[in-house]
């Protein structure tokens, strides 16, 4: 563990304090361990694509998932990177387009849900949150296995002011907040576990069980919903743009904010098919499993 730790913090500091193209070159090795040696979740990967984009050829799945893999990598290498940026550096990289329209929510006292998804660099958008939304930011994440990835990777977006909430607890923990305003950060486009699936969608094309926790709160706690649509521009740079959901949830039907969302994040997908999570297995569950 203390061997482990010790290369991490070496690489770490090189990755910090060396060129940027020293980390893309670390980051292309990486890529090529990936998609050539380990072969990670290529077949998921392959699947998911064919499901998702009947239209393609098989060339333009290969196409898609070498640079899935290649952003993957960077995903990771960058929050180790970015998460030592000043804030004025970490905002020339990571670009927001209108944080006023999340700044002034809170101006005026109200509490507001940020969802997204696994897209682009969702870990720097997380890091980067706590500098624009101009409120106490939290962000639900799930328990690590392994103990030690679990603290290092929430030391990483914890860096700029981000708290980390359990998603298992979140509900309690956000009633537990005295302080006001505040966001929550989700993420919430991967598959439910099948107790937990309440409501199904079509979504890139399959009928998908998706998550409906999040319009469960924001209706419970009047929260306004907003999306963060972000974007990369150029390798190792993004933009986010923030749309509004629903600003009064109690005024929409059952599963209107979940079905929106999920609109939202299929635009993104055939946008940037590239850089979404396509390895984890998001349609495993059918109506039948449930």
């Amino acid at each position: 563990m203390r061997l482990l730790l010790a290369l991490y913090r070496i690489y770490a500091f090189l990755l910090r304090n060396l060129p940027g193209c020293y980390m893309r070159m670390k980051s292309n090795g990486v890529a090529f361990l990936i998609l050539r040696i380990l072969r990670y979740r290529k077949k998921v990967i392959l699947d998911n694509l064919r499901r998702a984009f009947p239209e393609l050829c098989e060339r333009d799945y290969r196409n898609i998932h070498r640079v899935f893999v290649r952003n993957f990598s960077d995903v990771f290498h960058e929050i180790i990177r970015y998460s030592g940026f000043s804030r004025e550096k970490l905002l020339r990289t990571i670009v927001y387009t209108n944080p006023d329209l999340v700044r002034d929510l809170s101006a005026q006292g109200k509490n507001t849900m940020i969802l997204a998804g696994h897209f682009a660099n969702w870990e720097l958008l997380g890091l980067t949150l706590p500098l624009v939304t101009g409120c106490k930011t939290f962000a639900a994440a799930r328990k690590q296995a392994d103990p030690l990835f679990n603290d290092i990777i929430n030391a990483l977006r914890q860096k700029h002011g981000l708290e980390i909430l359990v998603s298992q607890n979140l509900y309690r923990s956000l009633l537990k907040q005295h302080q006001h305003p505040f966001s929550v950060f989700l993420l919430a486009d991967q598959s439910p576990a099948r107790h937990e699936v309440e409501q199904y969608l079509t979504f890139l094309g399959q009928d998908t069980p998706v998550y409906t926790g999040p319009e469960r709160i924001a209706r419970a706690m009047g929260m306004t919903v907003i999306f963060a649509e972000m974007t990369r521009t150029a390798r190792g740079h993004y933009s986010v743009t923030f749309k509004t959901i629903s600003g009064s949830p109690d005024s929409l039907e059952p599963f209107e904010i979940t079905r929106r969302y999920n609109e939202l994040m299929e635009s993104m997908i055939r946008r940037q098919p590239e850089s979404w999570l396509w390895s984890h297995r998001r349609w495993k569950h059918s109506r039948q499993d449930v």
